[in-house]
């Protein structure tokens, strides 16, 4: 789960990522105001993004990318980066397929450096991302 927060009082221009799974990948944005929501991507690769422009204040969006049939891993990239340091997040989860609701979290980050890091699950779990804004 890819999820980013926001509240009412300063944005950024969010996230670009990039993700790439084995096999093949369905990227479903759940909730929020971001690009994407209630599109269902089917890819073995492809882009999470927050949108043109800035995040909206007090945003709550979740993309989940799940690893189609066969598929063992997913990978998560970023390309730009640019959250509200220490009010605005994005959040990488795992989610186990094993039919538990807990996730995992991967990683939490904010600020304006763009990861480095290559985030990844494997296994056939899925990865959420979640943006929050204040």
């Amino acid at each position: 789960v890819v999820r980013l927060t926001s509240d009412r009082s300063v944005t950024g221009a969010g996230f670009v990522a990039n993700y790439e799974t084995r096999t093949g990948a369905v990227a479903r944005p759940e909730v929020g105001p971001c690009v994407g929501e209630g599109v269902t991507l089917t890819a073995d690769h492809g882009n999470l993004t927050n949108g043109p422009g800035f995040y909206p204040n007090n945003a709550n969006c979740t993309w989940v990318i799940v690893p189609s049939d066969g598929a063992h891993s997913i990978r998560l990239q970023f390309t730009a980066f640019d959250m509200e340091n220490d009010y605005d997040y994005v959040q990488i989860f795992s989610k186990p397929t094993n039919g538990s609701s807990t996730l995992q979290l991967i990683a939490s980050l904010t600020g304006s450096t763009i990861p480095t890091a290559t985030f990844s699950v494997d296994g056939g779990d899925s990865m959420v991302v979640r943006l929050t804004s204040d």
